[in-house]
């Protein structure tokens, strides 16, 4: 099962719980950033267009809230001999935490 199916099997979500969830995913993609601003116009123009269930700002952040409540959060803070600072998302972890939390 595919973390994102676990997610959803665990929290039971809405319909409008689920389109929260997919649209947290697009906005934290790492191959794509998006700004604060950025994903607000990405939301109004799909308002704009009609599109039934969009989000807000405040429900995604709601959402990022309660997926890291249930799962943690992934990222580890890394610093190097040398004073560099780097953020790491283990992905096994984050799978394993599901798998944890689904077979309880």
């Amino acid at each position: 099962m595919a973390v994102s199916q676990t997610i959803y099997v665990i929290t039971k979500p809405t319909a409008d719980c689920y389109q929260e969830f997919t649209t947290h995913l697009l906005f934290s993609s790492l191959h794509l950033r998006f700004s604060e601003a950025q994903k607000k116009s990405i939301l109004q123009w799909a308002t704009g267009l009609g599109a039934k269930g969009v989000p807000s700002l405040y429900s995604l952040r709601k959402t990022q809230e309660r997926i890291k409540a249930l799962l943690g959060d992934p990222t580890e803070k890394v610093v190097t001999n040398s004073g560099n600072i780097f953020y790491l998302n283990s992905v096994s972890n984050a799978i394993a935490k599901v798998c944890d939390t689904h077979s309880q």
